[in-house]
């Protein structure tokens, strides 16, 4: 039987998370605040398999290009910015 890995961090550029190689669901959205959108990003993922690292990064709205292997995360409304995460590997400062 499999063993489910949950985790919740803020979304922000940059972070290095630990992600299951297997995500089954994610869920993107702001906690606190008020009614302005102004209250904390946070991501929740939960997955299977491998745990391994990640880096979190951004892109603005229009087109752009993410490397193979990268994990769309979701996009924030307020502010346009979809975050993914890509292999700690693979990942180029």
């Amino acid at each position: 039987m499999p063993e489910i890995y949950t985790t919740r961090f803020k979304a922000e550029s940059g972070k290095t998370v630990e992600l299951p190689s297997k995500v089954g669901r994610k869920d993107i959205g702001r906690y606190g605040g008020g009614a302005y959108g102004d209250g904390t990003l946070q991501v929740a993922i939960v997955g299977t398999g491998e745990i391994d690292e990640y880096v979190v990064l951004e892109v603005s709205e229009g087109h752009s290009t993410i490397p193979d292997g990268a994990e769309i995360i979701g996009t924030d409304v307020a502010s346009g910015a979809t975050y993914y995460a890509v292999p700690r590997e693979v990942y180029r400062e």
